[in-house]
């Protein structure tokens, strides 16, 4: 990875990291919605990574069980967690 990319991917990953301890500083003092925030970036995300439309399901119904974004097409499937309770929801 030439110098560029990599500066550029650095500065993309110290933000996510910053923005990750953010929402779980957030979370243990029970303050989510900044969560809710994150489930649409993260939807942007796996809209450029799969080269498809999500829907954040959590928009139709709060809370959904088991998934937080589906593609439009209704093949993939994603969990969207900024805590570590993902595995009790999925298990569910």
């Amino acid at each position: 990875m030439d110098s560029y990319y990599k500066k550029k991917f650095d500065i993309i990953f110290e933000y996510l990291e910053s923005y990750s301890n953010k929402l779980k500083d957030l979370n243990a003092i029970g303050l989510t919605d900044e969560s809710k925030f994150f489930e649409n970036f993260a939807s942007d995300i796996c809209e450029i990574y799969f080269n498809q439309k999500f829907v954040n399901l959590n928009l139709i119904k709060s809370n959904f069980e088991y998934v937080d974004l589906e593609s439009k097409n209704n093949e993939i499937f994603v969990q969207v967690s900024t805590t570590k309770s993902t595995v009790s929801k999925v298990n569910r």
